[in-house]
């Protein structure tokens, strides 16, 4: 069978498990903030105790307490996490910040719920078994953006944790169950396109792990996710036959959400059998599982009830169950499920007559729906290209059994060699698209290099002219104030005070002027010390500028740390021309093959509907497209601003 590593060739293999640890960085979350552990203050807590059985003792008492009161067990898992940064015992920081990770994304809060599987991340290259974590917390970020609808993003993650666990599988069996894990969500990211096929092969191979690998606690999610398949290809009896059985063992190993989409697949089977009241059985059931449920399940078994009930004719319960359903849908930010409440209460609403209500339901519902469908036609090519490279993947495999055959066969020579010929001629296409594909690419490289070089010149003729020219007329002007003033005693008054300090400012000014445009700091130090000594010079009107640094900096060429460091400067500088912020984090990590830089303040934020591409942001875009690298912004009004930049180096 082919590996799922085949899935994972050209730009991810490139993007390597390295990648990831780096990637996912603590990114600030709107509107959250995680606690800075360096200032907090804490009880005396003797260190000895910080052994990994205390640790995980404290963490699964933690993870049940969750179920009775989070927000014990958050404040728990908050200060275990505290003492062991301070102790320096990084395990017990990477356990803690994944479940923490895991409880925010219980109660829907997506975004802080992947801040905290980045600082599990930013943690785990100190602490042992690293691939198994690193697995660990990719499928669970993978899953945030499931939940959220955005597909494109969840395939990814899974895609890097699948690679990142066929390297690792052979040395660590316990990765065993994060694959299995993974490729049962790959199937079930490919179901919600309808693709039952591809999908159900991905099942399949995750139930063989099970079984082969003795990890039963895995099997009644893959079991949930073919019987809707079953159901979907109208396999009833097939559909029944797996949802019991996923039901009775979710309930022997507590597996709440498993029980609770199992439960709606049911009554899904019995509602299209007619057996409208069955089905309601089945949802109300759903409904009344409790276990501190993500509300992304707890919501769909809530919107069904209501569309069930709409079938029967029960308008008053429908609404009920609709509205409550929408509102919970909004809260969480579920666009899928948006779009079929709308439907649904636009029907509702048409059939009590409450047209005008009907309209704006379905004028939503059209809305989201276009959205979806052009987030949808994104994912498509992406699962185009897998399909491409899994038809060359088994391509290889074919060219190579009939050279074999070949040997074995004389009377086949002749429609082996037909096969060669094809197969060179094919892949000398396609060499010949790459490489034209990458001299386009290497061609626009070029020009944007020759476009920063010619802005640094021009910016050394500038700074020049300000320090050699205009700086020697002030610095002239300044020294004959001062004879004045010898010369005339009389002069030594306020006003000849203050026109003397202007005119030290004014060449104070423009001397730092010129060694901004052309600073020496760079050819001297190193990247982080000369972004230091800029922000010190800088720092100022009330806003803290906390810098922090990993990896070798001084590695990196000196047109490289003059590009970083123009970008860093205007991204600081925007911050204090516009960010109205009392607190800037600037945050540089250099983890081969990949350099990340984060720069996140606490101000104002942008509104999303009045962005504007000005002449920084597009200087800073240019540059880090000259050196093939990614630039993000993240913000909303009010909740302050977070810019990501990933470079390859």
């Amino acid at each position: 069978m082919i590996q799922f590593a085949c899935l994972c060739k050209s730009r991810y293999i490139q993007t390597a498990a390295l990648l990831l640890i780096v990637v996912l960085f603590t990114v600030g979350v709107k509107g959250q903030e995680i606690t800075d552990f360096r200032k907090l203050s804490l009880p005396e807590w003797d260190s000895t105790y910080l052994d990994s059985t205390y640790i995980f003792s404290m963490i699964r008492e933690s993870n049940l307490q969750s179920r009775r009161d989070t927000d014990s067990a958050i404040a728990t898992l908050e200060t275990l996490i505290a003492h062991c940064h301070v102790a320096g015992v990084y395990d017990g920081v990477v356990e803690g910040s994944y479940f923490l990770g895991y409880i925010y994304t219980q109660k829907g809060m997506y975004p802080l719920a992947r801040q905290w599987f980045r600082h599990a991340v930013l943690y785990s290259s100190k602490g042992r078994r690293r691939p198994f974590k690193m697995c660990r917390i990719l499928i669970n970020i993978g899953n945030t953006y499931q939940f959220e609808g955005n597909y494109k993003e969840a395939v990814t993650y899974y895609f890097r944790a699948a690679e990142l666990a066929e390297q690792s599988v052979k040395t660590d069996i316990a990765i065993a169950s994060p694959l299995i894990r993974i490729y049962n969500h790959a199937g079930a990211s490919l179901l919600q396109f309808g693709q039952h096929e591809k999908a159900m092969y991905y099942f399949d191979k995750a139930e063989a792990i099970a079984k082969a690998w003795k990890v039963p606690e895995t099997l009644p999610a893959i079991w949930a996710n073919k019987a809707i398949v079953y159901g979907r290809t109208r396999y009833r009896e097939k559909a029944w036959e797996y949802s019991r059985k996923a039901l009775y063992t979710a309930k022997q190993y507590e597996q709440a959400e498993v029980q609770v989409i199992v439960l709606q697949n049911m009554a899904e089977l019995e509602k299209n059998n007619g057996e409208l009241t069955r089905s309601i059985a089945y949802l109300e059931d759903a409904l009344r599982v409790r276990n501190n449920l993500n509300p992304y399940y707890t919501n769909k078994a809530l919107y069904t009830l209501g569309a069930t009930h709409l079938s029967l004719g029960n308008y008053e319960l429908a609404e009920q169950y609709l509205t409550s359903a929408y509102g919970q849908a909004i809260q969480y930010n579920i666009p899928e499920h948006q779009l079929y409440i709308n439907q649904q209460l636009a029907i509702l609403y048409s059939s009590i007559h409450k047209y005008r209500e009907a309209f704006r339901h379905q004028q939503a519902a059209y809305q989201i729906n276009d959205s979806l469908l052009n987030k949808e036609k994104t994912i498509a090519v992406d699962m185009l290209e897998i399909k491409y490279r899994t038809a060359e993947k088994d391509k290889t495999l074919a060219q190579n059994q009939l050279m074999i055959t070949e040997q074995k066969s004389r009377l086949r020579q002749k429609n082996i060699w037909i096969y060669i010929v094809t197969g060179s001629s094919l892949l000398l296409a396609l060499s010949l698209v790459s490489y034209l594909r990458a001299n386009r690419h290497k061609q626009k490289i070029r020009v944007l290099k020759a476009v920063i070089e010619g802005e640094e010149k021009e910016r050394s003729r500038i700074a020049r002219e300000l320090h050699d020219g205009i700086g020697g007329l002030v610095s002239a002007m300044n020294m004959n104030i001062i004879l004045l003033g010898k010369e005339q005693k009389t002069l030594h008054d306020d006003t000849y005070q203050k026109l003397l300090h202007i005119t030290d400012e004014i060449s104070n000014e423009i001397r730092k002027t010129a060694h901004n445009l052309m600073p020496e700091t760079i050819a001297r130090n190193s990247l982080p010390e000369a972004v230091q000594l800029f922000c010190n010079h800088i720092n100022k009107n009330g806003l803290e500028i906390d810098i922090q640094t990993y990896g070798p900096f001084e590695l990196l060429e000196q047109d490289i740390r003059l590009s970083l460091y123009r970008i860093i400067q205007e991204l600081v500088q925007n911050v204090i021309k516009h960010a109205q912020a009392t607190y800037t984090l600037v945050q540089m990590s250099l983890q081969e093959p990949i350099l990340c830089i984060i720069v996140e303040d606490n101000g104002v934020g942008i509104d999303p509907g009045k962005q504007t591409g000005g002449m920084g942001l597009h200087s800073i875009k240019t540059r880090i497209e000259s050196m093939n690298g990614r630039f993000s912004i993240e913000s909303d009004p009010g909740k302050g601003t977070t810019a990501l930049i990933e470079l390859p180096v």
